[in-house]
């Protein structure tokens, strides 16, 4: 039952943090604040450049929102180049390396507020991220990947922290070379889960199995077809299954042909198994009167 006060919505999400978060501060409180409020600062001018909004910026933390997962993907982009600029002439030990994760997902909204899974995938995806990379889901992937001038490497499905189902991650690559490309070998699959791959295997398989037996029987009618219309004796086909073969009684369909004998002309009726067993065989008989041939 939907939730009474509450609006639901999709949209694309954008977490952000640094990594080494605590080790930087412990090292030097005061440069690291100020450095962090400084790129904070380049983030929010890039989020409203792409038609974000930033929700929330609690400690070294970010979350925005875009109405297209394009937007939000740009502008991850364009946040890494901006901040991977800036601290190209730090000392290594006082580089802020943000990683940012990116999801399409529905959330309930609240005032400035959203809350869900949508929400929690985000994070989830930013702490998996690469320092100075970026993290999508696969749902943000299938919206993106023809879209952008980047490449993308599929990372698999992971199971994350209270989040029921598996999650596809794929890896943004911004490298100019990559452009295009999907690496991995999952992008046929990706869209279905393991499960949902295996039952479609299995079924191609049983498919191409009953294709196979019901082009052999259409041999087997073709050739007692030709017999009988050559020697004007009644063909009867039936499907021999374990236990027996099946009575005429149970047989659901049939294709009805005259064939000339001497002068005259005489139906003959091909039948086929209504509870058709795959690992059966076909079986023929042939009739003269009541004498099987």
């Amino acid at each position: 039952m939907p939730e009474e006060g509450f609006k639901r919505k999709l949209t694309a999400i954008l977490s952000a943090d640094v990594q080494g978060y605590s080790r930087l501060m412990g090292e030097d409180e005061g440069a690291t604040v100020r450095t962090l409020t400084a790129y904070r600062e380049v983030m929010t001018t890039i989020i409203h450049q792409h038609k974000g909004k930033v929700l929330d910026s609690p400690g070294d933390n970010l979350l925005a929102e875009f109405v297209s997962p394009v937007d939000a993907v740009q502008c991850a982009v364009a946040v890494q180049k901006e901040i991977n600029a800036r601290y190209e002439e730090l000392p290594e030990n006082r580089k802020m390396r943000f990683r940012i994760g990116i999801n399409l997902g529905d959330v309930i909204e609240e005032k400035d507020r959203i809350y869900g899974d949508g929400v929690n995938i985000a994070a989830r995806l930013e702490s998996l991220a690469d320092p100075g990379g970026i993290a999508i889901s696969g749902t943000a992937f299938d919206n993106v990947r023809n879209n952008i001038d980047c490449g993308y490497q599929f990372l698999g499905e992971h199971t994350v922290k209270n989040i029921a189902n598996p999650v596809r991650i794929y890896k943004v690559l911004t490298e100019q070379a990559s452009a295009g490309r999907v690496i991995g070998g999952n992008q046929f699959l990706g869209w279905m889960s393991r499960k949902s791959a295996m039952a479609a295997i299995l079924t191609l398989f049983f498919l191409a199995v009953f294709g196979s037996v019901c082009r052999f029987i259409s041999l087997a009618l073709i050739f007692t077809m030709e017999y009988s219309r050559l020697s004007g004796f009644k063909i009867v086909i039936t499907q021999k299954v374990p236990g027996g073969i099946v009575s005429p009684e149970y047989l659901t369909f049939s294709l009805n042909r005259r064939f000339k004998k001497g002068g005259n002309y005489e139906k003959i009726t091909f039948c086929s198994n209504r509870n058709f067993n795959v690992f059966g065989c076909c079986h023929c008989m042939v009739r003269r009167g009541n004498k099987i041939l």
